[in-house]
């Protein structure tokens, strides 16, 4: 079966395809050759351009581009616009010959658009008012007083710039003439005309022109009337304007104003705008004792106070800006949000910021995170094993020494336990000896010694009773008591019988004491070199203490 190859259109530039057996055949457009059509046929091998001109080539023609000077289809005609013949801004063009010919511009005419048009010599009805005058090229019209235009067409309406001041205006050509109200005279009705110069106000009035009037002021408390030919009451004129209340007194009255009003006769309407109670740049108009507020586009309000705004408190949930725009809004999110109104939360916890070997759990905040870290670990992301010290758990001066994740304290003498927070009760059991009490310190303790003794222990001294005498023997202090008495601080009266007994007793008490003198040792804590010591103690070290 033979595969018709024309249906993949291998012909080129709209060329027709023709099938064959085992193969195609293409019919190519004018310009065209190749089996598929594809290559244009150079047109200007044979071309026929002159004069220097460039050949262009087409599609089944070509087109010559000419040099300076010369034109026409083969460039073999001189081109008679190269040389700008045109004057005065004129447009050159040539025909199929290469004759040139010129189109002028406004107000020349001429072969070479040399002749200056003289527009002035067109008609009269060139400037319809005025002079016509003749330019290069154009011309312009000088128009009379009272007229204008390009033609001098239009009068001037005078009246325009409204020169009568309190009068009508009435246009002329080149003119205009003022009808003044009454009681006005002048060219612009300018002058007021004084009233007062033909006019008498009686009593030593003072005479006041108005517009086509006079008004008599008369001395006060004196004469009324137009002319103050009347004696009258001061509030028999109503001088009090805008209702206002008129008191007669003496020679004088007051007013009293409504409110909204001051001023003598009551004639100031107090400016209630003065204030500038509008806001927002609205317009304040003042009324009679109150004003109103003209509001911008956008606000609202007695005072104009309140912003016309789509946006509200929580337009953007709290979590960004709100923009506001014509007939709604938009949201200008923070940071971690988004949304249209930025209701979305972005989870921070799903780029995995906390380190995975110390985590306990990440909980996603506001534009935030937070990682729990396992009790071991530390830091924002839970980076850093944890020093116990860190925590400073000694307390009262105490250091911290940590060791594979535990910690000891080291404590100030007046403290102990684990972490230093029990302090050290220096008196129990009393270390003050000789009833000495005992009293605490900051940092240890202090004996109050009973009368007799001194020491920070209270253990030197005695305290002797009932005319017994304190001896020191080898750095021990003991009571010597005389014969009845007995104990350590010779408290103790023997009963009589025990005369002889406690006679004797003394006898050797002296005894021993002159045995001490005469075998002391020269240094505390030497072995005995009596042999008699040496036996009684069983060669041990010698007691001083001994009694």
């Amino acid at each position: 079966m033979d595969i018709n190859e024309c249906i993949k259109n291998p012909c080129n530039h709209n060329a027709s395809c023709q099938n064959t057996y085992g193969s195609y055949a293409c019919h190519c457009q004018a310009g065209f050759t190749g089996k598929k059509c594809e290559t244009n046929i150079n047109d200007c091998v044979n071309n026929e351009c002159q004069n220097g001109a460039t050949c262009v080539d087409l599609v089944a023609s070509y087109q010559c581009d000419c040099a300076r000077g010369y034109t026409g289809a083969r460039c073999d005609k001189v081109d008679q616009c190269a040389s700008s013949p045109c004057m005065n801004l004129g447009s050159c063009f040539t025909d199929i010959s290469g004759n040139a010919s010129c189109m002028c511009s406004r107000g020349y005419t001429g072969i070479h658009c040399e002749i200056d048009i003289n527009e002035c010599n067109l008609g009269a009805s060139v400037c319809e008012k005025g002079k016509c005058v003749n330019t290069i090229g154009s011309y312009f019209c000088d128009c009379p007083v009272g007229y204008r235009g390009q033609r001098c067409e239009t009068d001037i309406n005078e009246c325009l710039s409204n020169p009568c001041l309190n009068g009508n205006c009435l246009n002329d050509i080149g003119n205009y003439q003022c009808f003044c109200k009454d009681g006005f005279t002048g060219r612009n009705c300018e002058t007021n005309i004084d009233d007062c110069a033909s006019t008498v106000c009686h009593h030593d009035g003072t005479c006041y022109d108005l517009d086509d009037n006079y008004k008599c002021v008369c001395q006060p408390g004196s004469y009324t009337g137009r002319n103050c030919e009347s004696n009258f009451d001061e509030c028999s004129s109503s001088p009090c304007l805008n209702k206002g209340v008129c008191h007669d007194d003496i020679n004088s009255y007051n007013c009293t104003c409504m409110e909204g009003y001051t001023g003598t006769h009551c004639e100031t309407n107090i400016n209630e705008c003065a204030s500038s109670p509008c806001m927002n740049t609205a317009t304040c108009h003042d009324l009679v004792n109150r004003y109103i507020c003209v509001c911008p586009t956008g606000t609202t309000g007695i005072h104009c106070e309140t912003d016309r705004n789509e946006c509200q408190e929580d337009s953007c949930y709290r979590r960004g800006k709100c923009i506001d725009e014509i007939g709604g809004f938009r949201c200008e999110c923070n940071t971690g949000f988004i949304g249209d109104r930025c209701q979305g939360n972005i989870d921070e916890c799903l780029s995995q910021p906390c380190h995975a070997e110390g985590l306990e759990k990440c909980i996603d905040g506001d534009n935030s995170y937070t990682c729990i870290c396992k009790d071991e670990f530390t830091g924002q992301n839970c980076q850093s094993r944890l020093d116990p010290c860190t925590s400073n758990p000694c307390d009262n001066g105490g250091t911290c020494q940590s060791s594979n994740g535990t910690y000891t304290c080291s404590c100030p003498s007046s403290f102990t336990g684990q972490d230093c927070n029990s302090k050290v009760i220096h008196c129990s059991p009393n270390p003050c000896q000789n009833d000495g009490q005992c009293r605490e310190l900051a940092n240890g303790y202090e004996c109050d010694c009973v009368s007799g003794f001194t020491g920070s222990r209270c253990e030197g001294g005695c305290r002797c009773l009932n005319g017994g005498v304190c001896t020191s023997s080898q750095g021990r202090q003991e009571c010597q008591c005389p014969w009845r008495y007995t104990g350590k601080s010779c408290e103790i009266e023997l009963p009589g019988k025990y005369d002889l007994i406690r006679s004797i007793f003394n006898k050797f008490i002296a005894f021993i004491s002159v045995l001490r003198n005469e075998f002391r040792l020269n240094n505390i804590g030497a072995r005995c070199s009596i042999p008699s010591c040496k036996k009684v103690f069983n060669n041990s070290v010698c007691n001083v203490s001994f009694s």
